[in-house]
């Protein structure tokens, strides 16, 4: 199963969603052996090859995890079409992409629609505070526990 998280830059949500279920993910293999999930990260308005914000790295090493390794790609239809689920952090991101890709439409969804919660989005911390990231961080992790039952 390939989840695809998609946000704007690929610099602070999507690859810190990204982060997040594969640390998950590898925490529950070591435990009880977890099903095969592949995880990945774009932005349907990425620079390619940015790396991720300070505060996303900063926030990222709270949860044990290196997100400086990432860099940015813009989304496109071969990633698109690789993705078994698609997971926007805003309705409009989710709209975009239905719209322009109207075959994937069943696999597209914001984050939070997807783990069961009531449509709503995920705001973008980018050129904010840390503060503003850890709850970010906070937010997404809720959404990805909800999401793993799911799978």
């Amino acid at each position: 199963m390939r989840i695809l998280f998609v946000c704007s830059g690929n610099t602070c949500r999507s690859p810190m969603a990204q982060a997040l279920l594969q640390k998950i993910l590898e925490d529950r293999q070591d435990k009880q052996g977890g099903k095969c999930i592949e995880v990945s990260s774009a932005g349907m308005g990425a620079f390619p090859g940015q790396s991720p914000s300070r505060e996303a790295v900063e926030t990222m090493r709270h949860y044990d995890v290196d997100l400086s390794y990432h860099r940015s790609r813009v989304l496109d239809l071969s990633i698109l079409s690789q993705a078994d689920w698609i997971l926007t952090m805003t309705r409009s991101q989710c709209n975009s992409l239905r719209e322009k890709y109207p075959a994937l439409r069943m696999r597209i969804f914001t984050m939070m629609e997807f783990a069961g919660q009531e449509a709503g989005d995920i705001e973008d911390p980018f050129g904010r505070s840390l503060e503003i990231y850890q709850a970010c961080a906070v937010q997404i992790v809720t959404l990805v526990e909800k999401i793993l039952v799911r799978l």
